[in-house]
């Protein structure tokens, strides 16, 4: 599983922090926001941190903007699904105006979901939901009916099925200031995608429930920040 809960909330991370910290042979602390509206209200601020692990949009946004370099990605692919109890879907146009559970927007799942709806008067009605299981409870309850969530995911909830499988999407991106020295932003991509091979690294990898990071490239986020356009705060590349 690509995206496992530990995202679903902000949190900091110690066995990431300390696999890293002797790495780098520096501390480092490792703290991540589960709110996407917050992440994305601090990216379109102007806020620029060293490190950043964020997913597509986010990372395009970032690359494009403000000059960051991909380093590593989380190992693996996203797909998200649409999933509901008894209602049957057989065209993603009668959502329109119907209660759907999701992440906040801009939430990538969310943001791939109303990208369906062309026009934004005629969108689902989104329900808005802490975290996937959260959505799940939320449809369970006849609050929605259907929910956003991961593909991988759909096993942990009997009772839904699949309606919608969405595009597959590229993992999580790590990204590192231009400021940062080429020398350290190398080290760092190495361990991570080193991390699967001792005991602290796999320590690490547990805890943000992910198989592993691989070498990241920029080719494979290019575009995606697309996906942003008419959430408050986006900046289009100047021609």
């Amino acid at each position: 599983m690509v995206q496992g809960h530990a995202w679903a909330k902000a949190r900091d991370f110690p066995a990431l922090s300390d696999y890293l910290s002797r790495a780098l042979g520096q501390p480092v602390r490792v703290s991540i926001r589960g709110n996407p509206l917050e992440h994305w209200r601090r990216l379109s601020a102007g806020e620029r941190p060293a490190v950043v692990l964020e997913d597509p949009h986010f990372a395009d946004y970032r690359v494009t903007r403000a000059g960051y370099r991909v380093i590593a990605a989380v190992e693996g692919r996203q797909v998200f699904a649409l999933a509901a109890g008894g209602f049957l879907l057989l065209d993603p146009m009668e959502l329109a105006g119907r209660p759907v559970a999701a992440l906040s927007p801009p939430s990538l799942s969310t943001l791939q979901l109303l990208a369906f709806f062309p026009d934004a008067v005629h969108i689902p009605r989104i329900v808005e939901a802490p975290s996937y299981p959260a959505a799940a409870g939320i449809v369970f309850r006849n609050e929605a009916i259907a929910a956003v969530l991961p593909a991988d995911d759909l096993g942990d909830y009997p009772g839904l099925k699949e309606m919608l499988l969405m595009e597959e999407l590229p993992a999580k991106a790590v990204s590192v200031s231009p400021h940062l020295a080429e020398v350290t932003a190398e080290r760092l991509s190495s361990a991570l995608v080193g991390a699967s091979r001792g005991a602290g690294g796999r320590r690490a990898l547990a805890e943000l429930e992910i198989p592993g990071f691989v070498r990241g490239h920029r080719e494979a986020y290019e575009g995606f920040s697309r996906l942003l356009r008419g959430t408050w705060g986006y900046r289009e590349m100047p021609p």
